[in-house]
């Protein structure tokens, strides 16, 4: 019988995850997408901080800070079209004044920060090797905030670049922190305003950088959520309607191959049994005052309870 799809099946992750560990994610918006999917199941995690991100040396460069518990200071923030920004986080964390601004970065900064000392795993997702440089300052920013483009260099970040700031980020892991494993992917999400040929060149680079890293450590891995979504799932079925970002069924199969690849059996359970308790929490009755209802939210009340003293973290 004749095959009709090429499927990709990722080798199994060398350390794998349990409700144990803390896990943080930090990158493009596919980290969000999975993000969500770990903390649907209750798993002890936090995706994207400080919004998404999509280069790899602005990743670092946030990594870095939440080591070192660099705090941001009012030459990081800027002010354009009615409100302050950083440069270096997404417009998530902006503010209409200076003193509120700070306050979000470093509130999340702080926590971040501690989450980080106690995670055992760090997935992080490449979106794009082009970078913009704000000319007056001469640094790279994660976000342009919608300042004039006149304002900024853009470039292709090298192999060599990336792979020297995380070769730093991950020695200065290991000097900080206990001991942490490393999931990279890559986004397949492609970033079709730098051009076709030009997204091509940027998740090439991307893929070397990685392969790179991956080979000189042994607590460094890679998921191929991007071969899954081009080559397993290729078909435009798979995508939202602007044709570039996957869609819910595509995130679902992408999390399966995640979960297999990823995290020990022994979660099976309790992940079903979340599952089965965020979906009674979300069902919409016909009737509140009934007495199958009431019975139906004390029922639930009780398995939050019992859940949260397996999960303590939880919240729902």
């Amino acid at each position: 019988m004749p095959e009709f799809r090429t499927e990709v099946i990722p080798n199994t992750l060398k350390q794998q995850l349990f409700y144990e560990d803390k896990v943080l994610l930090i990158g493009s918006c596919f980290s969000e997408n999975i993000g969500t999917k770990f903390r649907h199941f209750g798993f002890n995690s936090i995706s994207n901080p400080f919004g998404v991100v999509f280069n790899p040396i602005s990743i670092a460069n946030l990594l870095q800070r939440c080591i070192d518990k660099r705090l941001f200071e009012e030459k990081d923030i800027y002010f354009n079209q009615g409100r302050w920004f950083c440069f270096e986080t997404h417009g998530d964390l902006a503010g209409l004044t200076k003193v509120e601004c700070l306050k979000k970065h470093n509130e999340v900064l702080n926590s971040s920060a501690d989450f980080l000392e106690q995670a055992s795993c760090l997935i992080i997702t490449f979106g794009s090797a082009w970078v913009y440089e704000h000319i007056e300052t001469d640094n790279l920013v994660a976000n342009c905030h919608k300042v004039p483009n006149t304002q900024f260099r853009k470039r292709l970040l090298s192999i060599d670049e990336i792979e020297k700031n995380f070769k730093q980020l991950i020695k200065n892991f290991e000097r900080s922190t206990s001991s942490v494993q490393f999931i990279f992917t890559i986004s397949p999400i492609r970033h079709w305003k730098d051009g076709v040929i030009e997204n091509q060149r940027s998740k090439s680079l991307l893929h070397l950088a990685i392969q790179s890293l991956v080979e000189q450590y042994d607590n460094l891995n890679y998921f191929p959520a991007y071969e899954i979504m081009l080559d397993d799932l290729r078909d435009y079925r798979f995508y939202k309607e602007d044709m570039m970002h996957p869609n819910q069924q595509a995130v679902n199969y992408i999390w399966e191959k995640f979960k297999n690849f990823a995290i020990d059996e022994s979660c099976l359970d309790l992940m079903l049994r979340m599952d089965k308790l965020r979906s009674s929490i979300a069902h919409r009755p016909f009737n509140k005052d009934s007495t199958e209802y009431q019975n139906f939210k004390e029922g639930i009340a009780k398995e939050v309870l019992l859940v949260k003293e397996i999960l303590p973290h939880l919240e729902l």
